[in-house]
């Protein structure tokens, strides 16, 4: 038997608080949770299109990253990612078009 442990209960009283705290973790995950409580989503579509546009250029705070995520309407943030995606491949197309003529000419 090996120093320090007690016979009979082969050092398990040192495993006991831990047994604890994973018995209580797992019952507080078998509660179920409330749902939480959140503003309505009353974005319109154009706010959602400027929340979109800052988006995609890099520059909102936090605070109001948080806000526009809780606000924006799903269906509306699906729509104005797509319509922003297909305004910005046109503007690349019509870039790179535009200097093709210019350097070709």
């Amino acid at each position: 038997m090996s120093a320090g442990l007690r016979p009979g209960r082969h050092g398990l009283d040192d495993l006991e608080p831990d047994v604890g705290k994973l018995n209580r973790m797992t019952k507080n995950s078998k509660e179920p949770q409330q749902p939480q409580q959140t503003e309505p989503r009353d974005y319109s579509f154009l706010q959602t299109m400027r929340a979109v546009a800052w988006g995609m250029l890099g520059v909102r705070k936090g605070k109001g990253h948080s806000e526009d995520f809780s606000r924006l309407n799903p269906l509306h943030l699906i729509l104005a990612g797509l319509l922003a995606t297909l305004v910005f491949v046109l503007v690349l197309i019509g870039a790179a078009r535009w200097f093709i003529g210019y350097f070709t000419h």
